[in-house]
């Protein structure tokens, strides 16, 4: 049998995912188990997010096919573990986990990437040329004998039979920027975000690992801060020690990101979150340094608020 390796934390309308060829395929929800080997197919105005046992995610966007060629997690022994994927069409966004990035091996029609970082978007296109973007970290980008580096905000193409183009700064094309678009639209539903916490939450019961599964969610869509604050009121103790723990990564990310526009607006939700919350979660947010990141990002964007007007525990 196929080992289990992850399951969705969340699903956009039509997704279904294949074991063995010529099988019908199972219609993936929310908690479903995803296994070695399988093959995950995306409708039409369809998506999902797969999280997998070392915190990496994959988020697959409308009329993608994705093979989950191969993933062993050893957490005793990260060098005996592996992760393969084969993107056959259109988008992906791939951000790695705990595992040491020679672990990874992902694979497009015409072209292989080596992973050096964290955060990067793949589309395929109808012909089977391939677009890298890198939001975070390096990717060596190879084709046709040649691999080029791409660097965070960088990206490369490669036309089949081609080597990949020189690395520039350039836009997410329109199948990615739908992707993000419509992941964005899911998670403003109520009901979707908690089932999407619930989802982490249930896949890493505590510690860090829950921790680092929540605040890189929350990183990726800040919206979700309030949904982890709500799935903590009924949580044991652990979890919300570990979910308070993950707004705080979450908001300490924004306050070291100062090239983007939108760090004090993420940290703005992210702090509402906060004085929200209660106990264990609001302490462990507090005391993971979660307030004084707001404190530091609204000092630094907006010479007119002195620390005093921000000095308590939890900000205005």
């Amino acid at each position: 049998m196929a080992a289990k390796i992850g399951e969705p934390v969340i699903v956009v309308n039509n997704v279904t995912g294949v074991i063995q060829p010529g099988e019908p395929g199972k219609t993936l929800v929310v908690g479903v188990d995803v296994f070695s080997d399988e093959t995950v197919k995306t409708a039409a105005d369809s998506e999902t997010r797969l999280m997998f046992a070392d915190n990496t995610t994959l988020t697959i966007g409308e009329k993608s096919e994705i093979t989950l060629d191969k993933f062993v997690f050893d957490p005793d022994d990260l060098a005996k573990s592996k992760v393969a994927v084969s993107v056959a069409t259109d988008v992906v966004r791939f951000a790695t986990g705990t595992l040491p990035k020679e672990a990874y091996d992902i694979r497009t029609p015409n072209s292989s990437l080596s992973v050096r970082g964290t955060v990067f978007n793949i589309d395929v296109d109808s012909h089977n040329g391939t677009l890298v973007i890198v939001e975070d970290g390096v990717v060596l980008f190879s084709a046709g004998g040649v691999a080029v580096q791409v660097n965070a905000g960088q990206s490369s193409t490669v036309h089949p039979g081609g080597t990949p183009s020189t690395p520039t700064k350039g836009a997410p094309s329109r199948s990615i920027d739908a992707m993000h678009h419509s992941l964005k639209q899911a998670l403003a539903s109520p009901g979707t975000a908690q089932a999407f916490v619930k989802a982490i939450e249930g896949q890493f019961s505590g510690g860090a690992q829950l921790t680092n599964a929540i605040g890189r969610a929350v990183e990726e869509d800040p919206d979700l801060a309030q949904a982890v604050v709500d799935a903590a009121q009924n949580a044991t103790p652990a979890v919300q020690q570990a979910l308070g723990s993950g707004l705080a990564d979450a908001a300490l990310y924004f306050a070291n990101d100062t090239s983007s526009a939108d760090a004090a607006g993420a940290q703005a939700e992210i702090q509402a979150a906060i004085a929200s919350s209660t106990g264990l979660t609001q302490t462990a947010a507090i005391n993971g340094g979660g307030a004084t990141a707001l404190t530091t990002t609204l000092t630094t964007t907006n010479p007119t608020l002195t620390t005093q007007q921000c000095s308590s525990n939890v900000c205005p």
